[in-house]
């Protein structure tokens, strides 16, 4: 099977979950102190990764990969 990126959209949504959950939680917490206090020790990543992350459409991005998965799958 080829290389996707299926897997980093996985853990880009679980960190997203986080970040939207500890905001209903916690408001007024900048997302600063939501990265240094759950998201670094969690998934590991630097504070440019984790703007990067939350600025991905990963829910989109890994329906499409699924649906052509599912395309293809259909073909065969």
């Amino acid at each position: 099977m080829a290389y996707n990126k299926e897997n980093l959209l996985k853990r880009i949504i679980e960190a997203q979950e986080i970040v939207l959950e500890q905001q209903r939680l916690r408001k007024g917490v900048p997302l600063t102190c939501i990265f240094r206090e759950t998201i670094r020790p969690q998934f590991h990543i630097s504070y440019s990764t984790f703007n990067r992350w939350m600025g991905v459409n990963a829910k989109a991005k890994l329906a499409k990969i699924e649906a052509e998965r599912e395309k293809r799958n259909k073909m065969k």
